[in-house]
């Protein structure tokens, strides 16, 4: 007959209730760093290319890519999704506060990419009137 489990010590205990909580406000902070990603796309892409078609000049290809809204929507996606398949049990345990960790850090690069892609052509647009 099988041994039932021994009690976890209470130092194991408060580790456990430790990473249960980290990983509660990991999954929040994952969703909230896709929520600026899906505001640039609803509210500020269509006013860059507003903004871009008037220059007429060709765009740098980070910048086009930054204007598929499409494309930065389903950026937005991928830290709550990551961080829900964390939180769901489809990521082993061991692996569930990096891979939330890696939810937050894909959400703040991705704003800052856009962002970067955003300025480029404006960037552009200074060299020359410097240079010219």
């Amino acid at each position: 007959m099988a041994e039932p489990a021994a009690d976890p010590s209470p130092a194991e205990a408060a580790r456990g209730e430790v990473r249960r909580v980290l990983s509660i406000f990991g999954a929040v902070l994952a969703v909230l760093s896709g929520v600026p990603l899906l505001a640039t796309s609803l509210f500020v892409l269509p006013t860059f290319a507003a903004m871009f078609a008037e220059l007429g000049s060709e765009l740098p290809a980070l910048t086009q890519l930054a204007l598929n809204r499409g494309l930065v929507a389903c950026l937005a996606l991928v830290p709550p999704v990551l961080a829900g398949l964390a939180l769901g049990g489809v990521v082993p345990q061991r692996l569930r506060l990096p891979a939330i960790g890696a939810a937050i850090l894909f959400g703040l690069v991705s704003e800052a990419l856009v962002v970067v892609a955003l300025y480029l052509p404006i960037f552009a647009m200074a060299d020359a009137i410097s240079a010219g």
